[in-house]
């Protein structure tokens, strides 16, 4: 088969940017049914990560795992590197200011922390007081978090 012109080669090619185009929206958008954030439809930002970005977390990335955890999991950055965190039976504390409280529902075990946040390290934590955030598990790495925006709301 001979290409004649430019516009031959955009028709051979369009139907497999199309096609490539399906395999490849569904990694770009999110859709949170969940009630530990704002319902609707995230997408993908390559923005850098900062407090009050929502963002997702692999559900490998999760240091504790709990039965029935959804593959990727919606949550809120509360603070990034560097404050000193502090979780314990009275609530979440940031350089000494009191937070949020501890979960309502204690799903797996207390978790506990004391220490500054290194460089690579955030703290997640829904409004929700029963979501499954760092009050259970702690601090996660930075690198292990895509940053997400709200595109609509249900």
């Amino acid at each position: 088969m001979t290409i004649k012109s430019p516009l031959s080669t955009i028709f051979l090619i369009s139907p497999l940017l199309f096609a490539f185009a399906f395999v490849k929206l569904p990694y770009l958008f999110y859709i949170n049914t969940s009630p530990s954030a704002p319902l609707g439809i995230y997408i993908i930002s390559f923005e850098p990560i900062d407090n009050g970005d929502y963002c997702l977390l692999g559900k490998n990335d999760v240091p504790v795992q709990l039965k029935g955890l959804p593959q990727t999991i919606l949550k809120r950055v509360a603070f990034c590197r560097s404050e000193y965190i502090e979780i314990n039976d009275e609530g979440v504390f940031a350089d000494g200011k009191f937070i949020c409280n501890r979960p309502i529902k204690n799903r797996v075990h207390k978790y506990f922390y004391s220490g500054r946040l290194k460089s690579n390290e955030c703290l997640l934590l829904n409004d929700n007081p029963d979501s499954f955030d760092s009050r259970h598990f702690g601090p996660v790495s930075i690198e292990c978090l895509s940053k997400v925006n709200l595109l609509l709301k249900f």
